[in-house]
């Protein structure tokens, strides 16, 4: 008579279990991770985007400014080619960057944390700086220089 093993050992069955179980695990922490840094990297890259909007505009309306109404840190008041004034100004608050013309304010960007106007009066150079992601994880700032065309006093 003949006696052949067919089937696993309990003892192999138990180590393929935990192979398989450590593999996993291995796995997901992978993909976990992956997950983590997606979440992370959006949220800096809608910061980014939501800063270079905001400085793109300004820029623009400062470049095409007739005239600077007045600077302040946080804040710049240009008069248009019409003679109507507007006001880019920072709200720590909102955390936003807003626009006033006519009386009514608009919010231009949102996740804004520092608004930073520097001018030199001699050169007609304006200097625009804004930061964010403070929240979100890694800071963000982004920075550009403006020759005001017509920068009459």
């Amino acid at each position: 008579m003949r006696c052949v093993d067919q089937g696993f050992t309990l003892i192999e069955i138990l180590v393929a279990t935990l192979v398989t179980s450590l593999l996993l695990c291995g796995v997901l922490t992978v993909y976990q991770q992956g997950i983590v840094f997606w979440r992370t990297e959006g949220a800096s890259l809608e910061v980014q985007d939501n800063l270079r909007i905001g400085l793109d505009r300004m820029t623009r309306e400062v470049r095409s400014a007739s005239r600077i109404r007045s600077c302040k840190s946080n804040e710049i008041v240009i008069e248009d080619a019409s003679g109507k004034h507007v006001k880019y100004y920072f709200d720590p608050a909102g955390n936003q960057l807003l626009r006033m013309s006519n009386w009514v304010s608009n919010a231009v960007v949102n996740q804004i944390d520092l608004m930073m106007i520097t001018r030199e009066p001699e050169s007609g150079v304006v200097t625009l700086r804004l930061e964010g992601g403070h929240r979100t994880g890694e800071p963000v700032a982004l920075e550009t220089t403006v020759w005001v065309r017509a920068s009459g006093e």
